[in-house]
């Protein structure tokens, strides 16, 4: 039996091929056996073994006097049944009811399931609670219960002075509830959430490699969205964006936006983020929190050190005197609650989601968010479990929530929240984790007490679906909180006009183009007078109602012709040329500008990237063809070609077009490349800003929605419109509005072949240009026979009319 060098060679590239991949499974799974079990030998243990630290209480108010808390909590109480004494509201129990409810809620074992039962209105309106309640709930237990409470320590760790704080939190319960605590111990076991052992599962290091992943994707979108991070001086990481105009400084407001426990960090709040970015405009903050991330990381800033890095930041970064707008997502509510007791005055508006800092001392938030303590049958649920595996088993989790969570340093209590200060709160009715009657009857309470307030506004967004967290990822939700938002500040960007474009006179156009000219003498003549016009005749993005400026306009060109200077746009068509004449360059040569060259002809091609043909309209289309794009594609060649192209089909514009279509077909997109998606964009918006008429992008895949989802809120809204992401019955609809039926190629659906043109590139006719094989001046000789026969066509028109 013969075999040829051919297939002996394919087979050892098997066999190599095989070997190593069978070696790098055995040492990933060594290093994640290594990683697993000293989590669980080492890390673990630590967490369950190091002695809670005894933080004290951040308001001096009740430093000394803890049982004015106790207090505080028993008077909220009461006042429900003080501002609403209907029938109807007393059924949902009294203050002594309450009170009942509260204290069984953190005890392991519930036989009287008082929480479960809703009694008559004379029992809900007794002055002390029941003996069955008494006879149970005893000295010794409500011991244990109180000094981790309020004091988060054991028994035996209190001193003299706490210990005559704690005799006067029995005072308060017999005065305000009327509970004589009797003496002993019953054989109930009291929840103590910092000191009781918890469930902590390790998790494989490739969890944490793609939190790290998801992490570093979103800081390169920060970035592109002209984010920079920063650290402030007790370790506080945070990314930051000043005012894009500066003329608008005085009626925006900074943003400061604080996420929710993630398992992928701030990468998950994203596209959430940015939204809030785009819509209210003004200085953002975004501030990270990795210790409810994933982050295995067991350094935890305290209360007091948050509050200074975030003050640091806003005075830094902004001014040490302006008023600043909070967005916080659940765990995030609790540094709003921080900064609301150390500077109310600054807080001019308070957007809180999913609040669970509010009535965290009544809506038993942590016994649920940890599963399985101090919890009734029937709040297990399917999302709960899922939190559970996620979330809540997760090791640095665990260390933040036993060794740094006290519940009287993270309650927000509505009534210290400044009278100017506007207040919008985003409930979700299925909530798991926050107990929603609990809040809202908490919100309510604070409406009323503040109804004589002219000079606040007090906003309740409640979502009858939703569960918790489901408003990071419903986009139509958003929109009702931007609403919110518009009615407490009105906002010029709210304005809509019918006109698209506004009129432009000679003697501005010639103000525009002399300004290029001098300026960019070179390669002003790029841009067209029509383009000159269609950019000058656009509403003005801060009032719709008015024309931009002309100042913005010139400002604008001159961004794009810089733009076009940093990525050596006027040099990208001699490199082209360079590659077609250099038949015979060897691929291993020094020349800086052959490598170039032969780095462009590399990507086009692959044929991934063409014009051919023009819209109805007269604009060029631009092909895309995903499934031939690489896997691993050289970033800087991918856009060094998508210039030529572009300026290529800008050049090949009719009279009077200025603008382009952009057609993909996404049956088999590689996987989505962060750097490539960042710098194509930024090419659009930069570069090319009021070019892309139309983007039509099938069949679309789960990956590309992904992507897309996540850059959306990046995009102008002039630009994010224009995009069209669809199935491939809809695209082909569409395209029959944007082009004749006979030009639909067969990969969108249609009879052209475009393969004719364009075919892969083993099957170029091309070959004996070892370095440019794809037929670019066929492709500039076609789009120019295609704007005749348009421009030959509308003269006819013309004449016949």
């Amino acid at each position: 039996m013969n075999f040829s060098n051919s297939d002996l060679g394919g087979e050892m590239d098997a066999y190599f091929t095989w070997e190593s991949l069978r070696d790098t499974l055995k040492i990933y799974l060594l290093v994640e056996v290594i990683f697993i079990l000293y989590s669980y030998f080492v890390i673990i243990p630590r967490v369950h073994n190091e002695t809670v630290k005894h933080r004290d209480i951040t308001d001096s108010r009740f430093k000394n006097k803890r049982h004015k808390l106790l207090l505080r909590i028993l008077q909220r109480f009461k006042s429900f049944d003080q501002l609403d004494d209907t029938t109807e509201e007393k059924k949902c129990g009294g203050y002594i009811h309450k009170f009942e409810v509260l204290v069984e809620s953190y005890f392991l074992e519930k036989p009287l399931e008082i929480a479960t039962k809703i009694g008559t209105i004379e029992e809900l309106n007794r002055s002390a609670p029941s003996k069955s309640f008494c006879d149970l709930y005893r000295k010794e237990n409500i011991d244990e219960f109180l000094c981790w409470a309020f004091f988060c320590k054991h028994v035996h760790e209190m001193s003299k002075h706490e210990m005559c704080d704690l005799d006067q939190c029995y005072n308060v319960l017999k005065q305000e509830v009327g509970f004589k605590v009797k003496h002993g111990r019953s054989n109930l076991s009291s929840v103590r959430l910092n000191f009781d052992r918890r469930m902590i599962l390790p998790r494989p290091l490739s969890v944490y490699a793609l939190s790290q992943f998801s992490e570093f994707i979103a800081s390169q979108c920060l970035k592109f969205c002209r984010f920079k991070r920063y650290t402030s001086r007790n370790g506080l990481c945070y990314w930051f964006r000043g005012e894009r105009n500066a003329a608008s400084k005085e009626k925006n407001l900074p943003l400061l936006f604080f996420h929710g426990i993630s398992p992928v960090g701030y990468a998950l709040y994203l596209r959430f983020f940015l939204s809030f970015v785009q819509n209210l405009g003004g200085p953002a903050f975004l501030f990270e929190s990795p210790h409810i991330a994933m982050k295995m990381t067991l350094e935890v800033l305290s209360e007091g050190e948050m509050v200074e890095d975030v003050l640091e930041a806003i005075n830094t970064q902004v001014s040490a005197d302006c008023q600043f707008r909070i967005v916080a997502h659940s765990f995030g509510t609790f540094a709003a609650a921080w900064l609301n007791r150390s500077v109310p005055q600054r807080i001019k508006e308070l957007i809180l989601l999913d609040p669970v800092s509010i009535s965290i001392s009544t809506s038993n938030v942590n016994q649920k968010f940890n599963f399985s303590y101090g919890l009734q049958k029937e709040d297990f649920c399917l999302k709960r479990l899922s939190i559970f595996i996620t979330s809540t088993t997760e090791i640095s989790i665990q260390n933040y929530f036993r060794h740094y969570f006290l519940w009287y340093n993270a309650e927000l209590f509505l009534e210290e929240i400044s009278p100017s200060t506007d207040l919008i709160i985003h409930l979700s009715k299925k909530d798991c984790i926050l107990d929603y009657h609990v809040v809202e009857e908490e919100i309510n309470r604070f409406k009323r007490l503040r109804l004589k307030s002219k000079n606040q506004r007090i906003t309740t967004l409640l979502e009858e679906n939703h569960i918790h967290g489901e408003i990071v990822f419903d986009s139509t939700s958003w929109t009702k909180i931007f609403d919110a938002v518009s009615g407490i500040e009105p906002m010029n960007e709210r304005v809509t006009v019918t006109s698209n474009d506004f009129d432009v006179s000679k003697e501005e156009l010639a103000v525009i183009r002399s300004s290029l000219v001098e300026k960019f003498a070179r390669d002003s003549e790029f841009l067209s007078d029509a383009y000159l016009l269609s950019v000058a005749s656009k509403p003005y993005s801060k009032d719709p109602t008015t024309r931009r400026p002309l100042e913005y306009t010139i400002s604008k060109l001159f961004d794009v012709m810089k733009w076009r200077q940093e990525n050596g746009a006027a040099e990208i068509p001699n490199y082209i040329e360079l590659a077609y004449k250099a038949k015979n360059l060897s691929k291993h040569t020094t020349d800086p500008l052959l490598k170039k060259a032969q780095r462009l002809a590399k990507v086009l091609n692959t044929g991934s990237m063409y014009w051919h043909g023009l819209t109805k309209q007269g604009q060029p289309i631009l092909w895309i063809r995903t499934d031939r794009k690489p896997w691993y594609p050289d970033v800087d060649a991918e856009i060094m070609a998508l210039i030529a192209l572009t300026d290529a089909g800008i050049r090949g514009m009719p009279n009077a077009i200025t603008s382009f279509v952009a057609i993909a077909d996404s049956t088999a997109p590689p996987p989505p490349n962060p750097e490539y998606m960042i710098k194509m964009m930024k090419a659009l918006v930069k570069g090319y800003p009021d070019r892309l008429g139309l983007l039509v992008s099938s069949p679309i895949s789960g990956i590309v929605q992904f992507v897309t989802n996540l850059l959306l809120p990046m995009m102008p809204g002039q630009l994010s419109s224009k995009l069209h992401l669809m199935g491939r019955e809809n695209a082909k609809e569409k395209l029959c509005d944007v082009l004749n039926e006979e030009d639909i190629p067969k990969f969108m659906g249609g009879n052209a072949d475009h393969d004719i043109y364009y075919p892969i590139q083993s099957k170029c006719s091309n070959k004996e240009n070892e370095i440019l094989t794809f037929d670019w001046y066929g492709m500039i000789n076609r789009l120019a026979s295609a704007k005749d026969t348009f421009l030959f066509a509308d003269q006819d028109i013309d004449c016949s009319g």
